[in-house]
């Protein structure tokens, strides 16, 4: 998996989707090998998906939660946003502001409103890891396209302003 927030995580994603279906050579034993690239299925699962965010009185936040894009796999992003939402019902209860009742229902609701856009992306994962390797070529080249990559980027690095939140991460 590449960093996509990494500071050179564009170059490296573009890089990366421009050459999906290429072959490669490696040496392995003093034999020189050919690797291909992404040419054969395989199902990868990321995650299970969006489990509760709560246990008893216990508030849970990324991985404990299924907090996992499937789509993407990222997950930091997600326990950072969640964990600023959590943070701040924490202060309220502590300020004495809500009861710890209060609290956890609200963070269950906050995190249910959330759970259509797990799906769907736990939905994509499914669909895209089952795409035959012939059309792969097809998804990375039209990726790689400005205006597609442009878009797709913009939507992506706004979920957190989407979600309702205005979030420094």
């Amino acid at each position: 998996m590449l960093g996509f927030g990494e500071e050179h995580g564009e170059a490296a994603v573009r890089w990366t989707v421009g050459n999906l279906a290429s072959d490669f050579w490696i040496q392995e034993d003093d034999e020189l090998r050919r690797m291909r690239s992404f040419l054969e299925s395989k199902e990868t699962i990321f995650f299970s998906g969006l489990r509760r965010a709560t246990m008893g009185p216990i508030f849970l936040v990324g991985d404990a939660a299924g907090m996992c894009i499937g789509l993407t796999g990222e997950g930091i992003r997600p326990a950072l946003f969640f964990g600023e939402v959590c943070g701040n019902i924490l202060r309220r209860i502590i300020e004495n502001e809500i009861s710890l009742e209060q609290g956890l229902a609200e963070y269950r609701a906050f995190v249910e409103m959330k759970r259509f856009f797990f799906d769907i992306c736990k939905s994509a994962q499914g669909i895209l890891t089952r795409i035959p390797p012939k059309w792969i070529d097809g998804v990375a080249y039209a990726i790689q396209k400005e205006r597609v990559w442009n878009w797709l980027h913009d939507k992506y690095w706004g979920l957190t302003q989407e979600w309702g939140i205005d979030s420094q991460f």
